[in-house]
């Protein structure tokens, strides 16, 4: 879609997939994805762990709580209400074979974010 200036914005995906490290920032087509440390928290994941944020490709299982057996994501997808046509847009990042986090880049909010991911905050940001 154009911007007004006559330049195309890139689609969301168009340098998908992308690999970033925990505490480094990643560069994704037009967005930038910053992750943190919270502070007196204990990470389940070291600072320096490598991930891979791609595109849906259908299939994908999750588990959203410590506690609770894994999930289908098009079915947590369904219960947050989001439409199929935006579904395909958003991120998903892993860490080794395992969904972690799902995230909008539109609106720059995670979605969701499993217990792999506790002590880290994700925040994508328009470059």
């Amino acid at each position: 879609s154009a911007d007004g200036s006559g330049a195309q914005r890139p689609e969301p995906g168009a340098s998908l997939p992308a690999y970033g490290r925990l505490g480094a920032p990643l560069v994704v087509a037009e967005h930038q994805l910053l992750s943190q440390s919270e502070p007196g928290c204990s990470a389940a994941l070291p600072t320096g762990t490598a991930f891979r944020i791609d595109l849906r490709r259908g299939g994908e299982r999750l588990r959203p709580a410590q506690d609770r057996p894994m999930r289908e994501l098009k079915t947590l997808l369904q219960e947050l209400g989001i439409p199929p046509w935006q579904r395909q847009r958003l991120w998903l990042l892993w860490t080794g074979n395992e969904l972690a986090a799902l995230l909008d880049p539109d609106s720059g909010s995670v979605l969701l974010q499993t217990p792999r991911l506790q002590g880290w905050r994700l925040r994508i940001v328009r470059r």
